[in-house]
């Protein structure tokens, strides 16, 4: 398709100076910028779930290591606090993907290898 596109150069003017385009190398410019963008989105869309993974890991071991016990308390039952709260430091491990619907995301865990009937 782009050898159909003659290889012609055009002169515009940019502030006042003189500037060359070629026609060849601005739609290629622009395919490339458009196949990086799909990219981008595909790479964050697949590592959706990862992503969640990761930030509640790290946003529940900075309130066990700050002792924001309250908070912690609004995120989970009495026996998966009591769980948390006798270690320094956690694993989650998301099992499936996301099981809610809309704007709500639940996600069955396990807390450092112990499978638990608990949500992110």
């Amino acid at each position: 398709m782009l050898g159909l596109i003659q290889n012609k150069r055009y002169v515009c003017y940019y502030n006042g100076k003189k500037v060359e385009i070629c026609i060849k190398k601005a739609i290629l410019s622009i395919i490339g910028l458009l196949v990086l963008c799909l990219g981008i989105f595909l790479i964050f869309f697949f590592s959706f779930d990862k992503r969640i993974e990761n930030g509640s890991e790290r946003i529940i071991n900075t309130e066990i290591k700050n002792k924001d016990y309250q908070a912690l308390r609004d995120q989970c039952d009495e026996k998966t606090f009591s769980e948390i709260t006798k270690h320094k430091r956690i694993n989650i491990e998301v099992l499936s993907d996301n099981q809610g619907a809309e704007d709500v995301a639940y996600y069955p865990i396990k807390i450092n290898g112990k499978k638990t009937m608990d949500y992110l």
